[in-house]
């Protein structure tokens, strides 16, 4: 759920940018958001501020992949995944802007 929903039962694009992003991190990690998060940290956690600069996308990625995967794109999937999902709803990219990054990401070669 999008912190805005928290403060106002108003729904707009930006969560529904925000819940593509949350989306974006299940099919990066695999799993639901909530049920195999880093360290005990929430959903938003993982993809907010309060994820650590230093992360490392093993952490993140769906380990079931191993080493399977080109690290450029992942990079680039799960900094898309942050911004959609800033706390600040107008700080979130449109989603012809989603779009553009996501065929963007498509076209990395390993």
């Amino acid at each position: 759920m999008p912190p805005e929903c928290a403060m106002s039962a108003r729904l707009g694009i930006e969560a529904d940018v925000y819940i593509f992003g949350v989306i974006l991190l299940e099919i990066l990690a695999g799993s639901k958001a909530r049920s195999r998060n880093m360290k005990n940290q929430s959903s938003y956690d993982w993809t907010g501020s309060f994820l650590p600069d230093n992360y490392k996308i093993e952490e993140i990625i769906d380990p079931r992949l191993g080493s399977d995967y080109p690290v450029d794109a992942a990079t680039k999937m799960f900094t898309l995944i942050q911004s959609c999902t800033k706390r600040d709803k107008k700080n979130r990219p449109l989603m012809q802007q989603v779009l553009d990054v996501l065929n963007n990401i498509a076209e990395i070669k390993y």
